[in-house]
């Protein structure tokens, strides 16, 4: 089939953050199928790591060596950095030759949610997700379960052999494989004991053997001397994990209302692959299903969706490096802050009267440098301190109107509102009778286009994809 430019629209959106419009030229020229292969190859690669700050956390031993001074300006400085590795994560979500690969890893950061307030276990887990993100979800979970950052966030350093600890246990199954109603209480108990002992020694797995309990343990009706990787391996091996996790991508790409008979055959090819992350992902990218009607344009964008895709159509460049962040507490999804361990709920929950309200006056505020008079209730003392004086209430920023005018200098005014209409909104809007170019004089200016799309922004309709 030959893609409208809505249909690659609706591709790059759900693959990625959004398409330049120089990217969708480029576009109509090539092969649905091979494009989403080219995209499926590209976003297996090895990623460049995103670092911020090199070596590795002080561990125990030499933290102790600190006076109090010292350790609070560590602190801060881990804290500090988290909202700058925010920002460059940020940055490559919007520039990235390897689109799928950050929407993935974004997806998996969603999924195993997990906050930082050390910016090296951030770095860390971060890479593990871009790394993984398109490749074998069987070993992203072993990774994930030693991973520092969420050994650290769900307490499994307090897991011992004599107090066991159910915190990533019960998580483990609830949220990050089979959910509820596919597991025990006893369950969660015993695969409990089975992690007792794994813990983080500054940047690295460690495994306290003192700390481990080697008693023989019941899981899943089975009888044995379970370590953790037994636990993770016998969750696996349960095809309810398959249709979770299938489920819960094809609302992330797809659609909220999940088709259970598309996704109970996608579970099914998707664990006899072994977890085949790219597999299940180019089944879903090449599938007419995909390209129905109703599945485009109804998704409400999450606020990083929302920023990156806004950033990629203006080629839009933000003057603080700061001001991501704030759109981000505003509108309620911080990249590395997730809210509880479940993450964020995404779909309608983005919306109610305050955010959509700023979603709605965001392109004014970029666009036209209007001042902000929001506060944001949930800093914390901290948060306040450490980002005085960055300029948070001013969201101007650089946007490359050149291309875009260029693109569209010999149109008349009807004819580019019609083909702005179609490149940044996935729906059609319900018009009243003053359209845009009845109040715009007829002598075309630059000012006049941007005021098209500062329109075309802030419709509701520029909130779905």
């Amino acid at each position: 089939m030959k893609p409208t430019q809505t249909q690659w629209q609706h591709l790059y959106w759900r693959a990625g953050f959004g398409a330049s419009w120089a990217d969708l030229q480029k576009l109509k020229q090539r092969n649905l199928q091979v494009e989403v292969r080219r995209l499926v190859n590209d976003g297996q690669k090895e990623p460049k790591k995103i670092v911020l700050l090199q070596g590795q956390t002080p561990k125990l031993a030499e933290a102790k060596q600190l006076s109090t001074a010292e350790k609070k300006a560590l602190r801060k400085k881990l804290r500090l950095n988290v909202p700058k590795l925010n920002a460059a994560w940020i940055q490559e979500m919007q520039h990235s030759s390897s689109p799928l690969r950050e929407k993935m890893a974004f997806f998996w950061h969603t999924h195993f949610a997990c906050k930082h307030k050390n910016v090296y276990y951030a770095q860390i887990q971060l890479h593990l997700l871009r790394k993984n993100a398109l490749g074998n979800f069987r070993e992203m979970l072993h990774a994930i379960a030693k991973d520092p950052a969420m050994i650290t966030f769900l307490n499994n350093q307090q897991n011992k052999k004599d107090q066991p600890n159910e915190n990533f246990a019960r998580e483990l199954m609830e949220l990050f494989t089979l959910g509820r109603g596919n597991y025990t209480e006893q369950d969660i108990k015993e695969s409990a004991r089975a992690f007792t002992g794994w813990a983080a020694h500054g940047d690295d797995f460690l495994f306290r053997i003192k700390q481990h309990d080697f008693d023989s343990k019941t899981f899943f009706g089975k009888t044995g001397n379970f370590h953790g990787e037994d636990i993770i391996e016998m969750i696996l091996a349960k095809k309810e994990t398959a249709l979770f996790i299938t489920n819960k991508l094809y609302k992330f790409l797809v659609n909220e209302n999940i088709n259970q008979q598309l996704t109970g055959r996608l579970a099914d090819d998707f664990y006899q692959s072994n977890y085949d992350i790219a597999k299940l992902v180019e089944q879903m990218l090449v599938a007419d299903w995909f390209y129905a009607p109703e599945n485009i344009g109804t998704q409400i964008k999450s606020p990083v969706q929302l920023l990156v895709g806004m950033g990629k159509q203006l080629g839009m460049r933000f003057g603080n490096e700061f001001s991501p962040l704030f759109i981000q507490k505003i509108l309620g999804q911080v990249i590395f802050d997730p809210p509880n361990v479940a993450g964020w709920k995404g779909g309608k929950s983005w919306i109610d009267s305050a955010t959509l309200m700023f979603r709605l006056r965001l392109p004014e505020f970029i666009i036209k440098a209007a001042e902000i008079g929001i506060q944001n209730k949930e800093e914390d003392d901290a948060q306040k301190e450490d980002l005085k004086g960055n300029g948070f209430r001013s969201l101007s920023a650089e946007i490359h109107w050149e291309v875009i005018l260029d693109l569209f200098k010999n149109n008349s005014k009807k004819q580019i509102y019609e083909q702005m209409q179609a490149y940044l909104l996935q729906t059609n809007p319900q018009l009243n009778q003053q359209a845009p170019w009845t109040f715009i004089q007829a002598s075309q200016t630059e000012e006049q286009f941007k005021e098209i799309v500062a329109w075309l922004l802030a419709m509701p309709e520029y909130q779905l994809c």
